[in-house]
């Protein structure tokens, strides 16, 4: 018989114990509703859950075991070579210039300005299918989608909605993207399995949002002369299109996917130095492209680190344990445990305003509560991954909702009176994202028995 689990006392028992986890949360709220809500204001909030452990804990000792033993998380520890190896080539391909060719291509064709916000989604959703990051294709297209749109007769809020959308499809979807490999990872299935059957929820939201935009496109823009308009540009970029191609082609083949992009990260950075876009000297420059790639995941990975601690530290009296108890007995059946878990992941999400952040805090809890109805393990990575980018994107305070302000603002094209409130409307994909999971998970649709392994979930 197996011995019982004996946990680590704390001062007022688990209210104590709970105590780290409370502290992080309202820290993070706090910090969030003071507009300090990036990821390293974050950082000061894992370290005073720490510091509250510390005050907790009657052991000593034992409160700096179960510190290292978070640092030690098995599922962290993964991380770090696809997070440095997956920041690296988001960057390559943001130094190739690889949307500005793309853009070019759009200026050789007479569109209409009517149908503007629909190629300007489909960009954004294509550039960030291809680097992996949401911000890669938001920063980097802005600055010319934006005023285009806007000085062709379309609605500022409807590009801007385009853009965001776009932009979060392929964090949400691509298999190098953080979001993809997180929510992979803690529900512990394959990467691939889990890109595999969440790209029919991404088309059942994505769909609709691309019919959206065409539609507001039709009945908002009043259009302009294309003419008018100049767009400098190249299509030399075009030619890196190999390397995601490349990369996709490898994993196809059940190439490891770290051996994929690091062998995609390879031959970007010769194609860089063949075609002039960089050299060796910026390349291994304290603040160029391998420096910068592998910064760029950083303050993802530390606020990770200190996540997985709490964890641990909340694992050791017990509390995760007494929470999941109280989680499922109230989940009796496996659409009452995804409705919990999804309840729970929303507002969360809506807190922080950090979808990210989200989806690290959240993804463990899940998987244990999810556990025992031996669900998909897919299932539970996706319905994570999508309620975190859809929220993360509706609330006014989130990281993803004020840099979209911050550089529209910053193109000339909007005055002050332009907010939130202009755009969240517009961000029909990642609306889409929540009605989706949610139909699924009230509806029953797509939910299957774990097989262990890849999973087959359709």
């Amino acid at each position: 018989m197996e011995a019982e689990k004996k946990y680590a006392e704390t001062y007022g028992g688990k209210v104590g114990g709970i105590l780290p986890l409370l502290g992080m949360i309202a820290a993070i709220v706090v910090l969030c509703f003071t507009g300090m809500s990036s990821l390293r204001n974050f950082w000061g909030a894992g370290f005073m859950a720490m510091v509250i452990g510390l005050l907790v804990f009657k052991d000593k000792n034992r409160y700096a075991k179960a510190v290292m033993k978070g640092f030690a998380n098995p599922s962290f520890t993964m991380l770090f070579p696809i997070f440095i190896a997956a920041g690296i080539l988001s960057q390559i391909l943001t130094a190739a210039h690889l949307v500005d060719g793309l853009v070019y291509l759009v200026s050789l064709v007479n569109i209409p300005p009517a149908i503007i916000p629909c190629v300007t989604f489909v960009l954004c959703a294509v550039m960030s299918t291809v680097t992996g990051s949401s911000a890669a294709a938001l920063l980097a297209t802005m600055p010319m989608l934006f005023p285009m749109g806007v000085q062709m007769g379309c609605p500022a809020g409807l590009v801007l909605g385009a853009i965001c959308s776009g932009s979060e499809f392929g964090n949400n979807l691509s298999p190098i993207s953080d979001v993809t490999i997180t929510s992979s990872i803690g529900q512990e299935v394959d990467i691939i399995a889990a890109v595999r059957t969440r790209v029919w929820y991404s088309l059942a939201a994505g769909i609709p949002a691309l019919i959206l935009f065409f539609v507001f496109g039709l009945a908002t823009t009043k259009g302009v002369d294309l003419a008018s308009l100049s767009v400098d540009s190249s299509s030399l970029g075009l030619i890196f299109i190999i390397i995601p191609i490349l990369v996709a082609v490898l994993i196809l083949r059940k190439t490891n996917f770290l051996v994929a992009l690091v062998v995609g990260d390879l031959l970007g950075i010769i194609l860089l130095l063949i075609l002039g876009y960089s050299d060796v000297a910026s390349i291994f420059a304290a603040d160029g492209l391998l420096a910068s790639g592998t910064l760029s995941l950083m303050d993802v990975l530390v606020f990770m680190a200190l996540i997985f601690v709490v964890l641990a530290l909340t694992e050791e009296v017990g509390v995760l344990d007494s929470f999941q108890t109280f989680m499922v007995r109230h989940a009796k059946t496996p659409r009452m445990a995804e409705t919990v878990s999804g309840v729970f992941t929303c507002i969360f999400c809506a807190i922080i305003g950090s979808g990210m952040s989200t989806i690290a805090f959240i993804s463990p809890i899940v998987r244990n509560i999810m556990k025992p109805f031996h669900i998909a393990r897919t299932r539970a990575a996706n319905y994570i991954a999508g309620f975190a980018s859809g929220i993360s994107w509706m609330v006014p305070h989130g990281v993803n909702t004020l840099t979209a302000l911050a550089v529209a603002m910053g193109t000339g094209v909007v005055g002050d009176d332009f907010t939130m409130l202009n755009f969240i409307p517009y961000n029909f994909f990642c609306i889409g994202l929540i009605v989706v999971y949610w139909a699924a998970i009230l509806t029953g649709i797509g939910r299957k028995k774990d097989e262990g392994g890849l999973q087959n979930e359709v």
